[in-house]
């Protein structure tokens, strides 16, 4: 075989070797994309992968953290925090006689609260993504009061189901009043 033959046999072999390694290393960059998003947006990283499929649902939480951190989010003054708990406590008395209203009043003070920290308030989807960033533990729980409290319109509500929209609602509102559980500062490229 002439000397040119082999000379394209050793490139066409570097080639394909260079193709298979670019590929692996494509291969590993995506698994620790998915990995990194897994650990930090938890259980709505499996929630937004079931509804949407991987590859949108990792660009979808990619965008997300990207705009969270141009937020400014803020811990509550001891003021606030006061006066967060204390509006709270009037809720959670109330609830045995008006569990339908409380619910709504619990949505808005959840919200407000939300507001005061720094996230932005226009889309609650919107609102519930930046919140899995800090507080992925509890967004499920977010959601599903949250969806509990737009069917109090309908009256189809129980009020077993309003008790459990309630701690879903406290779970997120204990994690967002505390002033010491200032929002995380990961700093990660997706």
């Amino acid at each position: 075989m002439p000397g040119w033959g082999w000379a394209l046999i050793i490139a066409a072999v570097v080639v394909v070797v260079a193709l298979i390694a670019v590929g692996m290393a494509s291969s590993m960059r995506k698994k620790r994309r998915s990995a990194a998003l897994r650990d930090r947006f938890g259980d709505e990283y499996d929630r937004q992968v079931q509804e949407s499929g991987r590859r949108r649902a990792e660009s979808h939480l990619a965008d997300v953290s990207e705009r969270h951190e141009h937020l400014d989010l803020r811990t509550l003054n001891d003021a606030s925090r006061a006066r967060y708990l204390e509006r709270w406590k009037a809720l959670q008395e109330q609830f045995v006689d008006q569990p339908g209203h409380v619910l709504s009043y619990a949505d808005t003070l959840v919200s407000e609260l939300m507001r005061e920290r720094g996230y932005p308030m226009d889309d609650f989807d919107e609102q519930a993504d930046l919140i899995a960033i800090d507080h992925p533990d509890v967004v499920r729980h977010y959601r599903s009061a949250h969806e509990t409290q737009e069917r109090t319109r309908t009256g189809l509500v129980t009020t077993e189901e309003a008790r459990v929209a309630m701690l879903q609602y406290r779970a997120l509102f204990e994690e967002l009043v505390d002033s010491a559980g200032a929002p995380s500062q990961q700093s990660a490229s997706y």
